[in-house]
């Protein structure tokens, strides 16, 4: 063999020794990540779940709440509406003069 071709073959070898332990890692390292996106997910998950639950609640109660008011607002026009009327039928309609 020649000078030139040792040489070569020490440079892959050398690039080679460090590129496989440099590849190593960077699997290692994706697979972490891939695992720290999976819990991710499953939290979010878990956090839409919470979310849409107590969005469901406030509708609810929101619900409930407006048509109290509106029960309560029905109450009180009913009553001026009778409030009106007992007053205009208490007044006495005005006599003309002829």
């Amino acid at each position: 063999m020649s000078g030139e071709m040792i040489a070569i073959l020490a440079a892959a070898i050398t690039l080679a020794g460090v590129l496989i332990p440099g590849m190593r890692g960077m699997r290692r390292d994706m697979h972490q990540v891939e695992v720290r996106l999976s819990e991710l997910a499953e939290r979010m998950s878990a956090q839409e779940t919470r979310l849409t639950e107590r969005m469901a609640a406030l509708e609810t109660k929101l619900t409930e709440r407006m048509s109290g008011l509106e029960t309560t607002l029905t109450e009180r026009v009913a009553r001026l509406e009778g409030l009106f009327e007992g007053s205009m039928r208490a007044r006495e309609p005005r006599k003309t003069r002829h």
